[in-house]
This record gives C-alpha cells, structure tokens and sequence, in this order.
C-alpha cells in the first residue's frame, strides 16, 4: 500500500514539474517576435491624409478605440474622445477585454518602430501579447506607406486620459494568446490599379471577413463558406444581429446588387440621418465605412463579385435567448 502512495506520489509531483515546466517555458519562449525596426516616420502632409482615412474609414479605429453609442447604423463615435479607449468587449468565460487608449497620452513613449509592430506582430511595447480582437493578422496584410500613414495620423490625435482597465483574461486564454503573434515578414506590395485587386485589399484591411465569415469554435473560417455571414452579435438590447451574406449568391447574398446599390447602402448612412422606424441596433460600423470615397466601395462590390458564392439565407435579427444560468 505505501508502495503504491509512493508512486502516486512521485506521479503527481512529476507531473506537475512537469507542467510547470511548460508554463515557465511559454512565459519565456512566446510571444515570438522580431525586435521593432528602428525607424522614424516622416509625418507629410500627404502621408498625414492617407491616415487620417484608412484611420477613420477603412480600419475603422476609432469605433474600438472610442467610446460611442450604438445606433441602427452602427457604432456614433464621440468626436472629442477619438482614441480614448475604455470600451468593454466581454469574452464570456475567457474574460473581458478593454480597448487600449491609443492617443499620445498612452502611446506618447512609443517608437514608431514600436507601434508598427504592435499593428503587424501584435505585441505591445514589453512584448507581451495583444488579443487578436486588434487585428493584427490583417493589418499585416496593409503596405508599408499605409501602415506608415496610420502611425502618423495616430500621433496627431488629442491627449485623452489614459485610465482604461487592464484585461481579464482567464485560463487557458492568457495562454493560448501567447502563442499567436509572430513576426510579420516582409511587407506586401502596395496594391495595383485595378478595381478586384484594390477591393481585395481593402477587405482585407476593414476586416470584412473577421465578422462577414463563419467561424469554428477556434475563431477559424470554416473552408468554402468565406463571407457568408451568420456569425451573432448580441445588440444589447435584447435582440442578436447576424452578420448578411456578402457573397455573390443571388438568393441569399448580394448576387442580385448592382454596383450603385451596393455603393449606394453605404453613402445612405454617411450623413447621419435618422434610421428606418424601428430600425434594430446594428454591430456593423456603417457610419465609418460611409466615409470611404465611392471608388473604394466599388472596387469592394468588385472584389466581392469574384469570390465563390455560398448559399446561405441569413435571419438577420432573432431575439436573444434568456440566460439560463447553467
């Protein structure tokens, strides 16, 4: 008997060196990243403008990073506390996170090196990681003059006090996060002067697909269903959105569009007006999408053209199903 307690014992303790071998070894060995380059960003007029829009427009920044009020066209950022971060984004039982306050007040001891790798590596200044809700593994996919810009226009936002909460993450997620960023390699090249090409990379850099795809339960896009929406946001108040269907299908995507009124759905939202009567809360940030130009949303609508259509009939709004408490 106190043979067999010995062993179990020995077990136990061998498997907890174990473990905590593993845990030392990923609290040393992730994230992996490249130091960040040493550079100094030249802040021109012209670069200053092509921030200020993919800021505000494509990447759509200040909808995270702002406090603001949910509308039927999405998220009205509060123009005096652009970059003040603060907003709660709960992860159910992984935890809460918090969006980063990104104006000087925060970023002020920054290098530009610093914060180019946070966008493309997706680590903070001390290496420590950043949730991929910050979509680092799109912006890796942005030119090096446009990410560039966006650092520059960061640079120039008003000094917001930097009070925001550290994030709650639990186990296993403070670990699993660990292990996703990595350096970015090379930029790609900027995009060229056709319509597809350019709408591919714009998609890619507004993260149509992080909410436009579904997901398996890793946050993975399931193969061959590529924005075909589904995916649910609660609103709030008391309904769930599902994102729409963007493909080509002409049943239950936008197969049947034309390019005016795909382009048309968006300058409809750009001044602000008052929704439909009983519009619902939408998740979809129509008012910083609006503000790109009409050549940018076409070539979008013709990206969108050239991907493979996938049936799939989207219930836009279900009411939210009532907690259950289990």
């Amino acid at each position: 008997m106190r043979k067999a307690l010995r062993i179990v014992l020995w077990l136990v303790t061998g498997l907890a060196v174990v473990v905590l071998a593993g845990l030392v070894y990923l609290g040393v060995a992730y994230p992996r990243t490249d130091d960040p380059p040493d550079i100094e960003i030249r802040a021109t007029p012209e670069l200053l403008a092509r921030g200020e829009y993919l800021f505000h427009s494509v990447a759509a920044c200040a909808v995270c990073h702002s406090p603001h009020e949910r509308g039927a066209f999405g998220a009205r950022v509060d123009p005096a506390r652009i970059g003040e971060g603060g907003e709660p984004f709960p992860l159910g039982s992984a935890g809460t996170l918090y969006a980063k306050n990104i104006t000087p007040t925060a970023l002020g001891e920054w290098t530009d090196g610093e914060i180019v790798r946070a966008l493309r590596d997706g680590v903070s200044r001390d290496g420590s990681p950043l949730f991929p809700l910050m979509p680092y593994f799109n912006y890796r996919t942005l030119s090096e003059r446009d990410l560039q810009a966006i650092v520059a226009y960061v640079r120039t936002l008003s000094r917001r006090p930097d009070d925001v909460p550290e994030r709650e993450l639990n186990f296993p997620m403070n670990l699993i996060i660990r292990m996703m960023p990595g350096p970015a390699g090379p930029y790609p090249a900027e995009p060229g002067s056709g319509a597809v090409e350019r709408g591919r990379y714009l998609v890619s850099a507004a993260s149509c697909g992080d909410c436009h795809s579904p997901m398996d339960d890793r946050g993975t896009p399931l193969p061959g269903r590529e924005l075909s929406g589904g995916n649910e946001f609660p609103t709030g108040d008391g309904w769930v959105a599902r994102t729409a269907n963007i493909t080509p299908d002409s049943v239950s995507g936008i197969g049947a569009w034309t390019r005016e009124r795909f382009v048309g759905a968006f300058k409809a939202r750009r001044s602000g007006g008052s929704p439909a009567a009983g519009a619902r809360l939408s998740p979809m940030p129509w008012l910083a999408y609006s503000r790109m130009n009409e050549e940018d949303l076409g070539a979008i609508y013709d990206y969108l053209r050239t991907v493979p259509p996938v049936r799939n009939e989207v219930v836009r709004f279900v009411p939210q199903r009532p907690a259950t408490g289990e």
